[in-house]
């Protein structure tokens, strides 16, 4: 459950930081706060109904979650890869180790 909700904090951060690269603020700001309500009501849940937290966030049979973290990883990888010297050492090791994966086209409308 801890390796799933990092890489789901990760899938977040990544967009979030590269919408305010980008100058979309008000995309991240979107983004930070439906990251904030997730998580709050993943709180809730681990609260209330233990067994079924993650599951409500992430439905395992919907697809491969190895898959989709490597996807994760690898888009995290290939966006903070410029800015590696910033990280810590273990972050660093970390980010070297990650083996990148062919991304699947995006789904989002290309904004021009």
């Amino acid at each position: 459950m801890a390796r799933a909700s990092n890489y789901a904090t990760l899938m977040w951060l990544t967009n979030i930081d590269k919408d305010l690269q980008q100058g979309n603020i008000d995309r991240a700001k979107k983004l930070t706060f439906e990251a904030t309500d997730a998580t709050f009501g993943v709180l809730e849940r681990i609260d209330t109904t233990p067994e079924s937290a993650l599951l409500a966030v992430v439905p395992w049979d919907a697809f491969n979650m190895k898959a989709f973290n490597e996807q994760i990883a690898t888009r995290a990888k290939q966006h903070f890869t410029p800015r590696l010297d910033e990280f810590s050492e273990a972050s660093k090791n970390n980010i070297q180790k990650i083996v990148e994966v062919e991304l699947p086209k995006s789904s989002c409308p290309v904004k021009k």
